[in-house]
């Protein structure tokens, strides 16, 4: 199970998430990165991720200070959690089951 860390100052862009976790810390960014079935993505405050898709069984946590934008999620399928003062746009919701 691989483990990615972006620290301050480093990007990633197109990382898929299977049953993996990454972390964006403060002024990390993450572009275009999908999250599966077990996969973890965790935004740090500072952190932004950019273009992330939650498939289903895939985990978006985005903590106080931190930024998700552009978000796609099937709701009912993936999971999206916003700790009070994270923040997060939509660029769509898929219908879930």
């Amino acid at each position: 199970m691989a483990e990615y860390i972006i620290s301050s100052g480093e990007s990633s862009n197109g990382i898929i998430l299977t049953n993996e976790f990454m972390t964006i810390l403060d002024d990390g960014s993450a572009n275009n990165t999908t999250v599966n079935t077990d996969g973890r993505l965790s935004v740090s405050s500072g952190g932004t991720a950019n273009s992330t898709t939650v498939n289903a069984g895939g985990f978006l946590y985005v903590s106080s200070g931190g930024t998700a934008t552009n978000v796609v999620w099937t709701p009912c399928e993936g999971h999206v959690y916003l700790v009070d003062g994270g923040y997060a746009t939509f660029a769509s919701l898929l219908a879930g089951q």
